[in-house]
């Protein structure tokens, strides 16, 4: 009776064990999925939004007039009433060596979508271009690029894209958010988490 009786409550104990397994993995997967919803509703946010990047910080500058004239180095025209906002983001903070020395980029939000669009694709003008065709020659020269403003999730998966490219992959680049990865003109793989990338070998 007791054999039985010790038999029955392990048998208990296992079927409880293997409940709440079920009841944790299904609250890992809600968990799971709701981050990724916040992260796509925090990127979807983003979706006006550019960051130009390799300005140094000028005494008393105005970012809107710094935009324009990117604009103009690109051959787009931005007019004030086309900019929502602009300004600087935080600078990053290293834990080793205080914030960092690299001038923070500049965050634009754009009220039309489609001059948005256009300062986007204006940066394969900047080929060969930098600081010094804006007028700040006065400093050291420095490469300015332009890409969208990606979610602290977003651009960490694009970082780890970048190390990919070691892999072959010549090609890395983002549109509206999503992630892409090529290694030649052809089938481009798109990169939505890192399960994604971890499969790429």
């Amino acid at each position: 009776m007791k054999i039985k009786a010790l038999e029955d409550t392990n048998a208990s104990l296992i079927d409880e064990n293997r409940c709440l397994k079920a009841e944790l993995q299904n609250a890992s997967n809600s968990l799971k999925l709701m981050k990724q919803e916040l992260n796509n509703s925090q990127q979807y946010s983003r979706r006006d939004c550019l960051e130009i990047k390799g300005i140094p910080i000028q005494r008393n500058e105005v970012t809107n007039e710094v935009v324009k004239s990117v604009g103009n180095l690109i051959g787009v025209e931005v007019k004030h009433e086309d900019i929502s906002i602009s300004h600087r983001l935080a600078a990053k903070q290293n834990s080793q060596m205080g914030v960092s020395k690299i001038d923070p980029a500049i965050i634009v939000k754009f009220v039309c979508r489609d001059v948005r669009g256009q300062f986007d694709a204006g940066r394969k003008h900047l080929r060969g271009k930098s600081t010094r065709d804006i007028g700040l020659s006065r400093i050291t020269e420095h490469k300015i690029y332009i890409g969208e403003s990606l979610t602290q999730q977003n651009r960490q998966l694009f970082n780890s894209c970048l190390e990919k490219k070691q892999l072959n992959y010549k090609f890395i680049w983002t549109s509206t958010g999503c992630i892409f990865l090529r290694k030649d003109e052809n089938s481009p793989i798109s990169i939505l988490e890192m399960k994604d990338l971890d499969k790429i070998h």
